[in-house]
């Protein structure tokens, strides 16, 4: 008899101790929480930049190649990208874009903008980048919607034949750039189109008629994003949603 009371009385002791250990769990966690910032924020590592482009139309990123005048480099997403939910981001004015709580506007200004980046289809991404230099030590940041992507990989140098562009193959600006072999006026047509106006490209030395005239308008349909120089070597790439051509 003392026998069931005894353990009558630890059941009933253990009952009304339940909530209190709840309580004291999540009060543990929330703190926990609260120190790292991210528990509730970070999404578990991708193989690829989920993003969505304008249109609502989705597309998977596993490569994205980065071209200037004389060298080209790869950064593959298969090895991780780090994701970062627009929670632990500040809001930004530009493109309605989202930027990490270390980056401002300021950071996102046109003096800072220094390419373009181009959708070549089948996972592929193309930034025609001005300028030469060496970028192994670089970090690349993608924004994109209500997330900033960090892919693990740094860029690797690399020579990037025309096929590898994709449906982009297709223009001899292109070509011309994975074979290294434009212009200096011509790169910076391809590296600052999406804001160039017709006066301008009108003026540009070596840029053809043909190129002008059908290229060109193919090339600014293909226009995904804009590309900023960041503080301690990085690249920051605004892929919103929607893009509004400044030309």
């Amino acid at each position: 008899m003392r026998r069931t009371r005894l353990i009558a009385a630890v059941l009933a002791a253990a009952v009304a101790l339940a909530p209190l250990t709840v309580q004291a769990t999540q009060k543990k966690d929330s703190n926990e929480e609260d120190r790292d910032g991210q528990s509730r924020y970070e999404v578990a590592p991708l193989s690829y930049l989920p993003l969505v482009l304008a249109g609502a139309v989705q597309e998977r990123i596993v490569t994205m190649y980065i071209l200037m005048q004389q060298v080209s480099y790869m950064i593959q997403m298969t090895t991780g990208v780090d994701v970062t939910s627009q929670n632990r981001v500040g809001l930004g004015g530009l493109f309605g874009g989202v930027f990490a709580a270390t980056y401002s506007a300021e950071n996102f200004v046109r003096s800072l903008e220094v390419g373009t980046v181009y959708r070549a289809g089948n996972g592929h991404l193309a930034v025609a980048l001005a300028g030469d230099e060496v970028l192994t030590d670089h970090r690349v940041i993608v924004f994109n919607g209500d997330y900033q992507y960090d892919p693990k990989s740094l860029p690797t140098l690399q020579q990037v034949p025309p096929e590898n562009l994709q449906k982009l193959q297709a223009y001899s600006l292109m070509t011309e750039l994975a074979y290294h072999s434009l212009t200096a006026s011509l790169m910076s047509v391809v590296a600052n189109l999406d804001r160039m106006s017709a006066g301008e490209l009108n003026g540009t030395a070596g840029l053809t008629p043909a190129q002008r005239e059908t290229e060109i308008p193919a090339l600014r349909q293909l226009i995904v994003g804009k590309v900023y120089r960041g503080p301690e070597n990085t690249l920051l790439v605004v892929i919103p949603p929607a893009i509004v051509l400044d030309r």
